[in-house]
């Protein structure tokens, strides 16, 4: 009985250790390809509303390499932390050119030029920044220093408090009609 359990825990023990590897070689997939878009960019709002953050909206889709790699080096500890102190980010699926499409249009199609794309928006919804030139598609080939850059770039564009009244905001350094007459703002890496 004895000689016939040890091939059994063997292959059971190999069974395991396949799966371990599996996993690790396999990591989670960036979009939820079953996520209701619209609803995850509504409470990524609020939350960035009440937390006085921008809203950051980045579009892909899991079988794209390129957005794969973006997703994993914005998801390393050291940049990973950046984006929480300044950024609520909501990650919206495009499957092939064809899934959100009506999200996608609403921000001026940021997607035409490749994904990954993104978008920034402060809590008046007004767009700060927006890839319209697939300045991510090449994602896998940009080292983290230009990621880097990429995000102190954006983290020079302003907050507005939804709280501030229409005299207030005409007096601060960024009005609601120069948010709305402007083209949104460039980060300089991609200018």
């Amino acid at each position: 009985m004895r000689n016939i359990l040890i091939p059994v825990y063997m292959c059971l023990m190999l069974i395991g250790l396949c799966s371990v590897q599996v996993v690790l070689a396999n990591p989670p997939l960036p979009y939820d390809e079953a996520a209701d878009a619209q609803a995850e960019i509504d409470a990524g709002f609020l939350r960035a509303q009440a937390e006085e953050k921008l809203l950051l909206i980045t579009f892909g889709a899991n079988w794209c390499s390129d957005c794969r790699a973006f997703d994993k080096v914005i998801s390393e500890p050291e940049l990973a932390s950046v984006i929480s102190k300044r950024y609520v980010l909501v990650k919206v699926d495009v499957g092939n050119w064809d899934k959100n499409t009506e999200i996608v249009e609403r921000f001026g199609n940021p997607i035409a030029g490749g994904i990954p794309a993104v978008v920034l928006l402060d809590a008046l919804a007004h767009p700060l920044f927006v890839t319209k030139e697939g300045q991510l598609a090449s994602a896998r080939s940009m080292d983290r220093a230009q990621f880097a850059l990429f995000f102190e770039e954006l983290a020079r564009l302003k907050y507005v408090d939804p709280q501030l009244s229409q005299s207030e905001l005409s007096q601060s350094e960024l009005s609601q009609s120069e948010l709305s007459q402007s083209e949104p703002s460039r980060p300089v890496l991609f200018q």
